[in-house]
């Protein structure tokens, strides 16, 4: 008997793996399709990536022109960041060095953001960016929606987290 639930138990684990590997070679560089089951991890780690401006963007009704020229703003938004291993050497460490190329990089990366959204933004046309604004809107409020969703729900604290108990 034990040998048959453990037996059970190791064809669902293998089978289960089956699935999430051939999910992940079927959409090798498209993402998962929104009902996979098995992709949901996957899913939920690039959340950041489309929902920024330059997915919204992208989403957009552009031309073939307007879109090479945002890949192009994009691509060499973030060309000239500083490198983190400037501080290191052969045989040492500046922690002084990593420390200032660690602020120096977030502040270029706030100001490569803003740069990479006004060069694309200029690229639209007048609804390019009404439907665009639409979208931030959108999100914003999707954003505002889903934290007073979870606020309402109350913390783990309370209750088991999966809402039993």
């Amino acid at each position: 008997m034990n040998k048959k639930v453990i037996l059970s138990l190791a064809t669902a684990i293998v089978l289960s793996t089956a699935a999430f590997a051939s999910c992940q070679n079927s959409n090798m560089g498209k993402g998962c399709k929104a009902n996979s089951s098995s992709c949901m991890m996957k899913k939920g780690s690039s959340f950041k990536k489309h929902g920024s401006i330059s997915h919204m963007v992208m989403m957009l009704d552009l031309t073939d022109e307007q879109r090479d020229k945002v890949r192009d703003v994009i691509k060499s938004s973030y060309a000239n960041m500083p490198k983190q291993s400037d501080a290191f050497t052969d045989n040492s460490f500046d922690k002084q060095k990593f420390i200032e190329i660690s602020k120096e990089k977030r502040e270029l990366r706030m100001k490569n953001k803003a740069d990479t959204i006004e060069k694309i933004y200029a690229l639209l046309n007048d609804t390019q960016k009404k439907d665009l604004k639409t979208m931030v809107d959108m999100r914003e409020t999707m954003k505002k929606n889903m934290k007073n969703k979870m606020m309402r729900k109350g913390s783990c604290s309370d209750k088991n987290c999966n809402g039993r108990g």
